[in-house]
């Protein structure tokens, strides 16, 4: 390919063959230019002459035909390093491609360079417009940076599968399932436990066969081998025909959540039972207090009295989500009937704590004690005083619960003629609860009681 340097760009000698190659040249898409290297300067560097330009490029950089004039001239700020390209390309005979990005007119150029002669020293250069392209690519660069970030910031495992569910690929994300290097195809058996995956093949099932997202929350087996909650969604994507190519879902680690509810689901169970408890103990009391006077009046005061001192443990308990209760907290809910006269009730013990059946038959046990001494003990006389008092003390080895209530001050007291409602709490229903046993006297010196019961479940030391 050889054209004269004017700019009419008239092929030299070689009749049409000259101008079969014009019409070619001019025709491409691309941008191209013949150009011939100039002696240096005198300040040493080099111009190239544009022999021939296409139309492509006098299009690509809106000018006209620059045939016959040099580099320098027509783009002044043009780099050495293109200089340097093109020497290059002159003295190895090696073609080169690159990249060139051209600021003044805010394009990217992809660039061909090949040595056309050695003599004259002429070259043949090609260039696309990539602009468009790269900005593309950049876009698309950028869109892939933001959702690896969104994944990698998820807690979630992002994963894409099959179209039919058989293999899976994990993308990324946090949890589990364990990650896998490429395609897991047993991914049912090594995340999904036998006896769940019945269920899970049915959702997926349905969610095929009803071409919507999947959502399902099931047990996997952790990378640990033990078993966690997952909650998984994922959607179909389809062609342009609308057939499932694949499904692109994510899976929540939501194990925390789910022994959450177990454990909600096991406090409930524990709930009904201790309210069927106190409904049994309330019958309980209604039936002794009633029973056994026979004044409607009397026993319906006795019997809101004992209910306001049930009521006050099981206040207690509540703030405990029916756990262990403090022993100190439980004295003062049952002595809540004597009112003014707890100042003369003398309390010393150590930090223990009660389970939830202790807890409520010890205050109603305390409830009847202090009664009883407002009736019949101590509290009922101006001097009279009770000391109630429990310790930890050991015995054959073994630490045993021992509360005592010894009144002082008050008239003497015998034992009561028939076992009322607090006889038999004091003297039975307690050291039952307890698996301990009992001392009741009625002695000269006032009215005793002591309870003494092994440590363990029902009663413990406060770490």
């Amino acid at each position: 390919m050889d054209f004269d340097t004017e700019g009419s760009g008239r092929a030299r000698a070689g009749g049409d063959a000259g101008g079969h190659y014009r019409v070619l040249f001019d025709s491409i898409d691309e941008g191209a230019c013949i150009i011939e290297r100039l002696p240096s300067g005198q300040d040493g560097r080099c111009d190239y002459l544009y022999v021939a330009m296409n139309r492509a490029m006098q299009a690509m950089f809106s000018i006209a035909d620059l045939s016959g004039r040099t580099i320098r001239e027509a783009f002044p700020d043009v780099g050495e390093d293109w200089f340097d390209i093109c020497d290059r390309v002159l003295a190895t005979g090696e073609s080169e491609r690159f990249q060139r990005e051209s600021a003044a007119r805010a394009m990217m150029l992809e660039m061909f360079v090949t040595r056309l002669s050695e003599e004259p020293p002429r070259l043949l250069a090609v260039m696309q417009n990539i602009t468009t392209r790269r900005r593309a690519e950049e876009a698309l660069r950028r869109s892939e940076e933001r959702m690896r970030a969104l994944i990698n910031a998820s807690s979630d495992v992002i994963f894409r599968m099959s179209p039919d569910w058989q293999e899976m690929r994990r993308l990324d994300g946090h949890g589990h399932p364990a990650d896998e290097a490429g395609p897991a195809e047993r991914w049912m058996e090594e995340y999904i436990f036998p006896e769940d995956r019945q269920q899970v093949r049915m959702a997926i099932a349905h969610a095929i066969r009803e071409r919507r997202p999947l959502e399902l929350e099931h047990r996997v087996r952790r990378g640990d081998g033990k078993a966690g909650w997952t909650f998984t969604r994922a959607v179909p994507i389809f062609d342009a025909g609308g057939t499932i190519v694949e499904w692109f879902g994510m899976a929540a680690d939501v194990t925390e959540r789910a022994s959450a509810r177990e454990r909600q689901k096991l406090l409930n169970h524990e709930l009904g039972h201790r309210l069927k408890n106190v409904l049994s103990l309330v019958q309980s009391i209604a039936n002794q207090t009633f029973r056994q006077t026979g004044n409607l009046a009397e026993a319906a005061e006795i019997y809101n009295a004992r209910l306001v001192s049930l009521g006050r443990a099981t206040d207690i308990l509540t703030e405990t989500a029916w756990a262990d209760a403090g022993l100190h907290s439980l004295v003062q809910a049952g002595l809540v009937s004597v009112g003014d006269f707890s100042e003369r009730i003398r309390i010393s013990g150590p930090d223990l704590d009660l389970a939830p059946q202790q807890a409520l038959m010890l205050t109603l046990t305390l409830h009847e004690l202090a009664t009883n001494s407002l009736k019949y003990g101590a509290l009922s006389r101006q001097a009279g005083v009770v000391r109630l008092g429990w310790s930890v003390e050991r015995e054959a080895g073994q630490r045993r619960f021992v509360l005592e209530w010894k009144e002082r001050g008050g008239p003497e007291t015998g034992a009561p003629a028939r076992e009322g409602f607090g006889s038999r709490m004091i003297g039975r229903l307690l050291p039952a609860a307890f698996q301990g046993r009992a001392e009741i006297s009625y002695g000269a010196e006032g009215f005793e009681f002591r309870l003494e019961a092994p440590l363990g479940e029902g009663v413990k030391v406060r770490e």
